[in-house]
C-alpha cells in the first residue's frame, strides 16, 4: 500500500467495529487499503548488545475503509474469527456443522491511537 505515505490517528470511535481516522482522499486512501490500529508500547532492547530494536506496537486491530472523505476515513474492523456451529439439534445428532465467520471488534481502541497502512 505504498499510496498512503503517512501515519494517522483515531479521531472518533463510532462503535466497537467502526472508527474514524484523520487520513482521507488527500492522503491517498483507497477502498482496498488495509490499516493497522495500534498504540506504541515500550522501546525494546537487545539483551546482548543493548541496541534498540524499536518500539513495540500494541495492536488494537485491523480495518478497511467503509467511507472515505477528503481528510477523514471511517474504518470497519477487517478481522474475523471462524467458529464451528451446529445448525440445529438434528445437525448436531448427525455430527454436521458449518463454519461461521464473525467480525472481531477493535480492542480497547482510544482516540489518539495510531493508524498506519499495511
Amino acid at each position: 500500500m505504498a499510496d498512503v505515505k503517512k501515519e494517522g490517528k483515531v479521531v472518533r470511535i463510532l462503535s466497537k467495529h467502526e472508527i474514524v481516522v484523520n487520513l482521507g482522499l488527500t492522503d491517498g486512501v483507497l477502498n482496498h487499503h488495509e490499516f493497522l490500529v495500534y498504540r506504541p508500547g515500550d522501546e525494546l532492547r537487545d539483551p546482548d548488545t543493548g541496541e534498540s530494536l524499536g518500539t513495540l506496537e500494541i495492536v488494537k486491530g485491523r480495518g478497511m475503509p467503509k467511507h472515505i472523505q477528503e481528510r477523514l476515513t471511517t474504518l470497519r474492523s477487517s478481522e474475523t474469527r471462524t467458529t464451528r456451529t451446529h445448525e440445529s439439534s438434528v445437525f448436531k445428532l448427525a455430527g454436521l456443522s458449518r463454519d461461521v465467520q464473525t467480525e472481531v471488534p477493535f480492542s480497547d481502541v482510544e482516540i489518539g491511537d495510531l493508524v498506519r497502512p499495511l
